[in-house]
């Protein structure tokens, strides 16, 4: 008895066309593929807003407030800064200085949270309630309001 041995590619090079095994495989992969082009596509989207240093500037500068308001026992505010004083006594300023807004821990450090300020205010809206307000110098505005159970003017 004699064996055949079928080749795949003598398959898919048939003179006459497509066969129907070429037809298959060929689907087979456009469906594999096809979804995998939308992730990837949002990605690049995505990636250009990333790419904006800017907002995510903003966005981490908004986390970290949120994040030392939590941890605050009293929060103190000025007009150019904001004090938290913590449980454990430690105290945390946020300030505008030479262009920029910088964290400061105990006196001590100088971690920048963003670059290229040209306007900082914090306004006190109520006795709980106060509101950041952020321009830069290339004119991207930021304007948040947060609140804290113990706020004191200073």
């Amino acid at each position: 008895m004699k064996k055949e041995c079928v080749n795949m590619f003598r398959l898919t090079n048939n003179p006459k066309g497509y066969t129907l095994v070429s037809l298959l495989i060929s689907l087979s992969i456009l469906i594999v593929i096809t979804p995998m082009i939308f992730p990837v596509l949002k990605m690049t989207e995505m990636r250009q807003d990333v790419n904006h240093q800017s907002h995510l500037e903003l966005r981490q500068f908004d986390f970290l407030i949120a994040f030392e308001l939590n941890r605050s026992k009293v929060v103190k505010v000025s007009p150019d800064k904001l004090r938290f004083y913590k449980h454990n006594g430690d105290q945390t300023v946020l300030e505008k200085y030479d262009g920029l807004v910088r964290r400061r821990v105990n006196g001590t450090g100088h971690e920048v949270m963003i670059f290229d300020v040209d306007e900082f205010k914090i306004t006190m809206i109520n006795d709980h309630t106060f509101t950041i307000y952020c321009k830069r110098k290339d004119g991207s505005e930021f304007e948040k309001v947060y609140s804290h159970r113990s706020i004191d003017i200073f």
